[in-house]
């Protein structure tokens, strides 16, 4: 599957994410208060011979309580781009929406890269947007669009076990 996904990207241009719009410009960013469920991240080695190192993809669930579900929903309606802000970073990630019990599901991927070996498939690199804010070893869930900025700080992220592709 990986090696699917290795091949199906390297087949398109290369991600400008770097050039995205950068919250920090928009005044104060909205901190909402919610539950975490669970934030997780899940590091893959590939098995094919190439200038990827890994792939880290980064799952967080929140939990919204009864009488806030609404204003999420409309949140959710107006905010086009959001982030997950670790290290110094900020990785792309996309929602699904309300889930079972007022739960709405993040995700995202970030690709980490060797020097390309000589022979080796070598693909395009994707850069990621600094964020610029000390986050004393936790994460943060931003979202944003041209006029507002909204905020989750979520607690330290879990590692899963490393899957490592033949």
């Amino acid at each position: 599957m990986l090696s699917a996904t290795l091949a199906l990207v390297g087949c398109t241009q290369p991600k400008q994410l770097s050039d995205m719009r950068d919250p920090q410009r928009v005044p104060e960013c909205q901190f909402i208060q919610v539950e975490s469920v669970s934030v997780t991240q899940q590091d893959a080695l590939p098995g094919v011979h190439s200038n990827v190192r890994k792939q880290r993809t980064y799952r967080l669930e929140v939990k919204v309580s009864g009488d806030r579900a609404d204003q999420w929903m409309g949140i959710l309606d107006q905010t086009g781009n959001w982030e997950l802000w670790v290290d110094s970073v900020a990785v792309p990630v996309r929602f699904r929406p309300m889930q079972k019990e007022r739960h709405i599901m993040f995700s995202g991927m970030r690709i980490f890269y060797d020097p390309s070996h000589h022979g080796g498939m070598s693909l395009p690199v994707e850069t990621y947007a600094l964020h610029g804010a000390a986050l004393n070893e936790s994460s943060r869930l931003v979202g944003y669009n041209e006029l507002q900025c909204y905020a989750i700080e979520l607690d330290t992220i879990s590692s899963r076990p490393i899957i490592v592709y033949p």
